[in-house]
């Protein structure tokens, strides 16, 4: 795991580490010019096997998160 406080991914600012699971560590983020807020998962690693994509999306679809779906829409992707 590494301390990502402070950093900036995108137009977010990683404020503080709010858990870590076995995709990835989330934060809550700040956009640097609306200061909204929003929760930020950075994956471990950059591209997920098939399989392990899977099971991605499945445990987005448990916690109510569908990307592209009617859920919470994602609004940014990229690689850090």
């Amino acid at each position: 795991m590494h301390d990502r406080i402070g950093q900036q991914l995108g137009k977010y600012r990683l404020m503080r580490r709010l858990g870590h699971g076995g995709f990835g560590e989330v934060y809550l983020g700040e956009h640097v010019h609306l200061k909204t807020q929003a929760a930020i998962k950075v994956l471990y690693q950059v591209q997920l096997p098939s399989e392990e994509e899977v099971k991605f999306r499945k445990e987005a679809a448990d916690q109510g998160y569908v990307p592209g779906g009617d859920g919470i829409s994602l609004s940014s992707r990229g690689k850090v």
